[in-house]
């Protein structure tokens, strides 16, 4: 499988843990003001979820786009298939309220 960065949008987390200020360029804004940090991931998959806390990212100090190793993203899809197929429990449960946006 592909070993590259790969990119999803998600908003600057409201406070996580800072690291060190990377050199990686933001293909979004074109910023070069990257900080590695520890955020949420939310996985979705067929209408079901499985929040990830504590995900490393690489995230755009200017726009907030965030970066994420394809290693990473492979691991939390495992973890996903594992809760589902019951070979896993996930740390906890949590209720989400839904809202549609009507405009």
């Amino acid at each position: 499988m592909d070993t590259t960065t790969t990119q999803v949008f998600r908003p600057l987390d409201s406070g996580g843990g800072r690291n060190r200020v990377t050199e990686l360029r933001c293909n979004f804004c074109g910023s070069d003001r990257c900080e590695e940090r520890r955020i949420e991931y939310l996985y979705s998959h067929q209408g079901e979820h499985l929040l990830v806390p504590n995900t490393p990212a690489e995230v755009c100090l200017n726009c907030g786009m965030a970066y994420y190793d394809a290693a990473v993203l492979e691991e939390i899809e495992r973890r996903f298939f594992a809760i589902r197929n019951k070979s896993e429990e996930p740390d906890r449960y949590i209720n989400m309220p839904e809202k549609s946006f009507v405009g």
